[in-house]
């Protein structure tokens, strides 16, 4: 597959595609069944990651991370003091 084909079938699955470029893409699906078995695969993964909540950050997951720095060998100090000529803002 060239890569012009390979980045459109990324574009359509990801629904960026505008409608002009949709339908050439959909008529190349036509005329290559493979093309069509890999779009229909990469709109299902698409869809799953959509779906997909991802990791709960928390509290106790910072410290596990600062945990695991340290016993790699991380040197953890106080964090760096803003420079002088950087005034904090609000917010």
């Amino acid at each position: 597959m060239n890569e012009t084909l390979e980045r459109l079938l990324d574009l359509y699955a990801g629904e960026e595609l505008d409608e002009e470029a949709r339908e050439g893409f959909l008529r190349a699906i036509r005329e290559d069944p493979s093309l069509l078995g890999r779009a229909k695969d990469l709109c299902r993964v698409v869809e799953i990651l959509h779906s997909d909540p991802g990791p709960e950050f928390t509290e106790e997951t910072s410290t596990r991370i600062l945990l695991q720095m340290q016993l790699r060998g991380a040197t953890l100090g106080p964090a760096r003091p803003s420079p002088e000529y950087q005034w904090p803002l609000p917010l």
